[in-house]
């Protein structure tokens, strides 16, 4: 028994780094090992998540560098299977300016999002996209795109009532929607401050895809969302980028 640690780089890997991107273990002996190296430059997020009783590794990436220095936003994300003693990358999947990479299980269905902030072209409201674990190839495959709009945070939850069970996505946006009826706009000019309302999106798994369910307005700041389980009712709190309180 051992417990694994993942630690990944936000910008380049230099050599300067005291401890590098990698896989560490803590042994029986408490004793921190590093197992593994993970070169993999402008990491965003990782997760790991057990399937079908073996280990899995995602990590998102928010960009590349091409040889004139120019930023790629367009790059391929990393997948990992745990092999008794070390990861094996067993996909890549393209993603655009990802945030995050959620894993996620309905019933015996496993998915992973990425929270996908931006293309190439410039353009923040994109698709996030939705994969599905396909047992005959033992690859995710695209399942569902999702609009959003410079998204920020994706998030997973459930509650059971009665004999059911509903499942919801929350996305954090940080964009104005392209619908005038989705959003307004307020100028401060005496601060020269400009705030504008993002539609933090709840999308409900319907036949097997998600569809959407309602939608909270909230300001820029809103980093992400906590969903909270007190049966019978769910509450969703926003973690804000400035202040200390969190408001239902």
């Amino acid at each position: 028994m051992f417990s694994v640690i993942v630690i990944i780089g936000e910008g380049e890997i230099s050599e300067k780094l005291v401890e590098k991107p990698g896989v560490y273990v803590f042994d029986l002996e408490e004793k921190l090992t590093k197992i593994q190296g993970l070169d993999i430059p402008y990491a965003s997020d990782v997760s790991l998540w057990v399937q079908n009783r073996n280990l899995f590794l995602g990590i998102s990436r928010k960009m590349s560098l091409t040889q004139d220095k120019k930023i790629n936003f367009e790059v391929y994300s990393p997948m990992y299977q745990w092999k008794g003693s070390h990861f094996d990358m067993v996909q890549k999947i393209k993603t655009y300016n990802a945030q995050k990479v959620l894993p996620f299980s309905i019933w015996d269905s496993h998915y992973l999002i990425y929270a996908d902030r931006r293309n190439n072209k410039g353009e923040s409201n994109i698709f996030s996209e939705l994969y599905k674990y396909d047992i005959h190839s033992g690859q995710y495959v695209l399942h569902q795109k999702i609009l959003t709009y410079g998204v920020k945070d994706v998030k997973h939850f459930c509650f059971f009532q009665r004999n059911m069970k509903e499942d919801f996505l929350i996305i954090t946006n940080s964009n104005n929607t392209e619908s005038k009826n989705f959003s307004f706009r307020v100028f401060i000019t005496s601060f020269f401050m400009r705030f504008f309302v993002a539609k933090t999106l709840i999308l409900k798994f319907v036949d097997d895809y998600f569809l959407p369910f309602q939608h909270i307005e909230n300001l820029e700041r809103v980093k992400e969302w906590l969903p909270v389980i007190v049966s019978p009712i769910s509450f969703v709190r926003n973690t804000h980028k400035e202040l200390n309180n969190k408001n239902i």
